[in-house]
């Protein structure tokens, strides 16, 4: 009897227990704590970005898949698996809509602060791929207005109403980086955000990263809120996590332990990802079209608020209290990776189904963009 393949996989990755037992010999274990010696038997390695997939991990090991549960690749050597003939699989926008919530929730409470309309704020978002397009799109719904920063994109003529960078942050009362990390090539993004280009921000701005820690300078950005150069920042991501810098922290309006694409449902499709990818790599068909449904949730709200940033925030606030997340870090910095772990569940507006008496047709129109399910009580 031929041996069973051996997959390796980070045990934070959820829904993913019990799923391929039945055709892998199957080992769990802290993304963090992966070893070579760990998978000197394995043929596959599944991870999160706690998992480095370089030389060091990989040479001299059987590891012939490398799959990560997430969108970004940074955690990856590419010119090293591509060398070696190590097959590599990220799950891009798997998890858009959640990262979209927690952008939208952060928003909410920037205006709350500022007592800003919806239809007199300009949103700048830089990078418009998986997240950033959809971003666009509900921004629009709001009836926010949006500038856009590409700079690939743009090169590729994809679209005729990009602008550039410091034109975005000179505009935008609030600016939110949807970019990948890189540190090479035509367009890098390590330290986008730095000294000169937070000088280039209206004072009364806010910035927010959920993208990756490093695009933004965080000690510029720690030496510019001192300043009170600009009004703000919310930040998910943050450098040397997760030994971050408390300082930073305790300077931000919002600062969160990396979980932004933290929703159950952006879980479920990341690991829907993997599963199906792994069934291509080594063919198995039942994998192939692996799927996983969530339940859904009921939600009642109540209509009459007048101002409509106050009703979008009170419903935001009954499906994730983005300040619970940042409270909980800024009392205990040192537990940043304990929070990530054990993350409560949190579910994004596609789960929910809206029973209402709201009459407000624009309302309603609103909460259906963005991606409520709305049944009203007439």
């Amino acid at each position: 009897m031929s041996r069973r393949s051996h997959i390796v996989i980070d045990d934070a990755i959820p829904f993913i227990e019990g799923v391929l037992e039945p055709y892998f010999q199957v080992s769990y274990m802290p993304g963090i704590d992966i070893r070579r010696q760990d998978i000197k038997n394995a043929d596959a390695l599944v991870v999160r970005t706690r998992t480095l997939c370089n030389a060091s991990l990989l040479e001299q090991t059987p590891v012939r898949f490398v799959v990560t549960a997430t969108i970004g690749t940074d955690h990856f050597d590419i010119p090293f698996l591509n060398e070696h003939g190590i097959h590599w699989m990220h799950a891009p926008g798997c998890n858009a809509g959640s990262v979209c919530q927690y952008v939208l929730a952060a928003i909410f409470e920037v205006l709350n602060q500022t007592k800003k309309p919806l239809a007199e704020t300009t949103l700048g978002i830089v990078g418009v791929g998986h997240i950033g397009s959809r971003l666009y799109e509900l921004v629009k719904a709001l009836g926010i207005r949006c500038l856009l920063c590409d700079p690939p994109l743009s090169d590729q003529n994809q679209r005729n109403d990009f602008l550039p960078l410091e034109e975005i942050l000179q505009q935008s009362d609030i600016v939110s980086l949807h970019v990948p990390l890189t540190e090479t090539g035509f367009y890098p993004t390590k330290h986008l955000i730095s000294h000169s280009q937070i000088e280039k921000m209206a004072s009364h701005a806010f910035l927010i990263n959920s993208s990756r820690g490093p695009v933004v300078d965080n000690q510029a950005l720690s030496f510019h809120l001192k300043e009170k150069r600009i009004s703000g920042a919310i930040l998910d991501v943050w450098e040397e996590e997760p030994n971050i810098n408390t300082t930073l922290l305790s300077q931000v309006m919002i600062g969160t332990p990396h979980i932004a694409g933290y929703s159950q449902d952006g879980k479920a499709n990341a690991t829907t990802q993997v599963v199906r990818g792994l069934g291509h790599f080594f063919e198995i068909e039942p994998l192939k079209n692996f799927s996983l449904e969530l339940e859904s949730k009921t939600l009642d709200i109540e209509p009459e608020v007048e101002d409509d940033v106050q009703f979008l925030r009170s419903i935001y606030k009954k499906i994730y209290d983005i300040e619970r997340d940042s409270l909980l870090l800024k009392n205990a910095p040192l537990f940043f990776e304990s929070f990530r772990k054990n993350y409560p569940i949190r579910r994004e507006a596609k789960a929910y189904k809206i029973k209402t008496t709201i009459k407000n047709q624009s309302r309603r129109i609103i909460l259906q963009k963005l991606g409520f399910n709305l049944f009203v009580d007439e």
